[in-house]
């Protein structure tokens, strides 16, 4: 055998090494052998590290780097991030050197003539003590510019400056220079020949300031006039314009009077009417029912093409399918140009829907309820587990939770989340609440318009131990009036439907002509028969004493008597209002009739009462409250005096507040009142400064009392009404509303006073 030549051998040894080397198993791979942190002095290692994908022990690796620098920069703690690798026979090493945003430990300003420090703060996301960029520091310049520009400072410019404090604190200055404040002198509108100028000029912000404009009124805001001209465009949109068009405003600076001229060109194009409507993605009744649909629709065949009519009709099309269950349904609308017909130019609307799948609701969730249990608070949601999705009774749950008064109205949150089973059908409700105080203690002194001074305490819990029952106890002592009361009420009793309450008191009272004394206690129980629908029904038992009749009270047949009045009565409740404490918004209606008579005692008499209280918000938390009241009282045999203080009056500060107590009477007898009587009290309120609970108000009162026949006649004479009005303040102390209301008499007869001042502490006297 021959052996290799010296070039074979070195061949074969090569050959031997490169096979070896490629089946060598392969190099293992590297590990994080250890973290390291610098630079976060007030953060702490552990709010960073939970930033790091990264973890000792694991392997390495780079493509992860990029990621956790830009979390750890996300934070916006952190103005330079930088990693450093060290690889070693023990694995990588990694260190994170950050360099921390400053704290701000000042904020001043420079140069603002014009607008006050707290004006420019309260616009501006950075505060004093927190940390700051440098990016959202010198964000703050444009955001002061655009405020000043809203003010009619088009020119303002704004610089600022940052000084190094101790600690690694800075405080930055802003430099400001206003330039003038530029204003509007003439706005004119031209092209419109469909649509007045006036319904033009309604829309747009931009208008010639006048001696007496306030606030932004006749500034010029040049975002607002760039504005202006969608808000034209969208105008005529909606009277069926598609393609009118707004040339870019011609704007004519006068540089002595710093004013502007404006001016916009209309080019108004032809108006678009409906020829036809059509649907896609429906069926047939009794689901769907286009005659139905097109009745609702605010679109018409025929009629002028609308924008805000459109918006208006998807809305009630995504409301009509997500009341039956579609939570995610779809409303996508179509506007379709056709060729003129007769001149007219059309257009063919189609709305498809897309109704996906039928929800129910698996789970509601209360949160946040530390007090109130549960079942208080599910009462008042209008759908409970298992039902159907209807977006109507979702949007009802934060009004009717929060007319409670239970909850901090503002802060009630209601939203919906995907079933926690998982289920692709379902979801869950969750109510986020906050407790309110529910409980009053009061114990002080006043005076009245009606009594020279009094003393009060009550006590009193309208969420008692958390279970929505109501417990008062007041008690008041005047030099006329004297009156104790106990009052229990329980809206569900014993967790149902129906309602119990019960009350029991003593009232003393010295009038003019006679005094008073009764004691005596009220049942009752009542149901709700369709949400804010209630119906009750009480007994009333009390113990009357008529005592020191004067000589005008003998003639008009009051005598010195005691008996018993035994009364059973009945009523009907609306109550729609967004509070029942302080209601802003809503309805309240009663009719009451009560009987007394047949059911024991020395009073035979029927009463009547008719009550609506309604509630309009206006602007800026102002509302109008307007109460219309009418009652009438039925006498049956001889219960003059036993029946005295069931007769009617009017005047004071629960009704006709320009005129004295009770001295509104039929006839002029103020002895006897009279048996029937109507009048309405409004009040136009305004929130002076809501923290405090302090507000104005303005009032107009209309009414009279009147001395009708036996039996059921309407003999109310509305040319005799009474008018008053007047103005006052209101405050929500704690200790209760305290009032001071001034009224005037409208054609004051002789006698009367030219004013009266009704002033109530703590509550109505």
């Amino acid at each position: 055998m021959r052996s290799l030549s010296l070039s074979g051998k070195l061949v074969f040894v090569f050959l031997s090494l490169f096979i070896a080397g490629s089946i060598a198993p392969p190099a293992q791979a590297a590990v994080v052998s250890e973290i390291v942190i610098e630079g976060a002095k007030r953060f702490g290692r552990d709010s960073v590290e939970v930033l790091i994908s990264q973890r000792v022990g694991r392997e390495y690796r780079e493509s992860e780097i990029s990621g956790d620098v830009k979390k750890i920069h996300s934070t916006g703690n952190f103005y330079n991030v930088r990693v450093e690798k060290e690889v070693s026979s023990q694995g990588v090493k990694l260190t994170y050197k950050l360099q921390e945003n400053p704290v701000l430990v000042d904020l001043s300003f420079k140069g603002n003539k014009n607008l006050d420090d707290d004006n420019i703060e309260e616009i501006l996301n950075i505060k004093k003590g927190t940390i700051v960029g440098t990016v959202n520091i010198h964000a703050q310049t444009l955001a002061i510019m655009d405020l000043y520009a809203r003010e009619g400072y088009s020119n303002a410019r704004v610089s600022y400056s940052v000084d190094p404090e101790a600690a690694g604190g800075i405080s930055v200055l802003y430099k400001i220079k206003e330039g003038p404040r530029e204003t509007i002198s003439k706005v004119k509108i031209s092209g419109n020949e469909n649509i007045k100028t006036k319904n033009l000029n309604k829309v747009i912000f931009s208008s010639p300031r006048r001696f007496y404009s306030l606030g932004q009124k006749g500034l010029f805001v040049r975002d607002e006039v760039e504005r202006d001209s969608e808000r034209i465009r969208f105008a005529y949109m909606n009277e069926g314009y598609l393609e009118a068009q707004v040339l870019q405003p011609q704007l004519t600076h006068n540089k002595q009077k710093n004013s502007y001229e404006i001016v916009f060109d209309i080019e108004e194009g032809d108006r678009y009417f409906v020829s036809d409507i059509f649907f896609e993605g429906v069926e047939e009744p009794p689901e769907f029912n286009k005659d139905k649909f097109l009745h609702n629709l605010k679109l018409k065949k025929g009629k002028p093409f609308g924008r805000t009519k459109l918006t208006s009709d998807i809305n009630f099309i995504t409301a009509f399918y997500t009341n039956k269950g579609y939570a995610d349904v779809n409303v996508s609308p179509s506007v379709e140009k056709q060729e003129p017909v007769d001149g007219n130019p059309l257009v063919r609307v189609g709305f498809s829907v897309e109704k996906g799948q039928v929800f129910h609701i698996n789970r509601i969730n209360v949160i946040g309820n530390d007090k109130t249990i549960d079942r208080v608070i599910r009462r008042q949601i209008p759908i409970i587990e298992g039902d159907l999705y209807k977006s109507a009774d979702i949007a009802l749950i934060r009004p009717f939770v929060g007319r409670t008064g239970f909850f901090r109205a503002e802060e009630i949150e209601v939203s919906t989340q995907p079933a926690e089973t998982g289920a692709t059908n379902e979801l869950d409700i969750t109510v986020r609440v906050k407790e309110s105080s529910t409980a009053q203690f009061n114990l002080g002194a006043g005076v009245s318009s009606v009594e020279d001074f009094i003393f009060f305490g009550s006590i009193k819990e309208s969420n008692l131990f958390g279970y929505g029952k109501s417990l008062e106890a007041n008690a008041n002592f005047g030099n006329i009036t004297d009156t104790y009361t106990f009052r229990y009420g329980d809206r569900n009793f014993l967790d149902t439907n129906w309602s119990f309450n019960t009350s029991l008191f003593r009232l003393e009272r010295d009038y003019v002509d006679y005094d008073r004394k009764s004691t005596g206690f009220t049942i009752g129980i009542g149901r709700s028969l369709y949400r804010q629908l209630w119906g009750n029904i009480y007994y009333r038992w009390e113990d009357l004493e008529i005592r020191n009749p004067s000589q005008a009270a003998i003639q008009s047949g009051i005598m010195s008597s005691s008996g018993i009045l035994s009364a059973v009565g009945a009523d009907l409740t609306w109550d729609s209002r967004d509070n029942f404490q302080f209601p802003r918004s809503g309805h309240k209606a009663t009719v009451l009739y009560e009987h007394s008579g047949p059911f024991g005692g020395e009073t035979d008499l029927r009463k009547l009462v008719i009550e609506s209280n309604t509630w309009v918000p206006i602007v800026r938390g102002s509302f109008l409250s307007v109460k219309v009241a009418y009652d009438r009282v039925f006498l049956r045999g001889n219960s003059t005096s036993h029946a005295i203080d069931e007769r009617l009056f009017l005047g004071g500060s629960s009704n006709l507040r320009g005129f004295d107590y009770r001295e509104i009477a039929a006839g002029g007898n103020s002895t006897l009142g009279g048996t029937e009587r109507i009048y309405i009290k409004s009040d136009y309120v305004v929130p002076l400064f809501e923290p405090l609970g302090l507000y104005g108000v303005l009032f107009f009162d209309i009414g009279n009392v009147f001395d009708s026949e036996r039996g059921f006649q309407f003999s109310v004479n509305y040319q005799d009404l009474r008018k008053d009005f007047g103005y006052g303040f209101w405050w929500r102390s704690p200790l209760g509303f305290v009032k001071i209301e001034f009224g005037y008499p409208i054609d004051r007869l002789s006698g009367e006073e030219k004013r009266q001042v009704n002033f109530s502490i703590g509550t109505s006297f």
